[in-house]
């Protein structure tokens, strides 16, 4: 796409992820579910599900009460660098900027990593014709859909 070495910095702040407020009420939640399948794994007698169930419980809620950092974002002329993350053109198919008004814009990329095939980017106020028009000259813009682990976590608001 961009075969030139023109330089190219668009930069914006925004949160790391998107943060939720989390009540007493979640709390209690998360700890009765966890709770309700230790008990059912004991019963069962599969300790190793138990065992898991508690370490996921506790993790979930270590998640929950993390509140996000705000990190750098960065497009150039080699790719996208989220903080220390780099995701190079290479590496990416294809970009989608996300617009709903019930949640914050987000820059969507599609990568070639068969683990982890949905980055998602939070604009948080940037300039979002800027980055649209920056991004294809190197990526087709394409709709991606919303990952379903992104959906999730806005409904159990993680």
């Amino acid at each position: 796409m961009n075969k030139n070495k023109e330089i190219i910095d668009v930069s914006w702040q925004a949160p790391e992820y998107e943060y939720y407020e989390k009540t007493t009420d979640w709390y209690w939640i998360l700890g009765f579910v966890t709770v309700a399948i230790i008990m059912s794994s004991a019963i069962a007698g599969n300790w190793l599900l138990a065992v898991m169930s508690a370490l996921c419980g506790f993790s979930v809620a270590l998640y929950g009460s993390k509140e996000p950092e705000t990190i750098t974002f960065r497009i150039t002329s080699e790719g996208v660098r989220a903080g220390r993350q780099m995701y190079r053109y290479e590496d990416l198919h294809v970009f989608w900027i996300d617009r709903h008004p019930w949640h914050d814009s987000r820059l969507l990329l599609h990568s070639k990593s068969a683990i982890a095939p949905h980055v998602v980017i939070l604009l948080d106020g940037a300039d979002q014709d800027e980055i649209r028009e920056t991004l294809s000259k190197f990526l087709k813009e394409e709709e991606i859909q919303d990952p379903i682990i992104y959906s999730l976590m806005r409904i159990f608001k993680l």
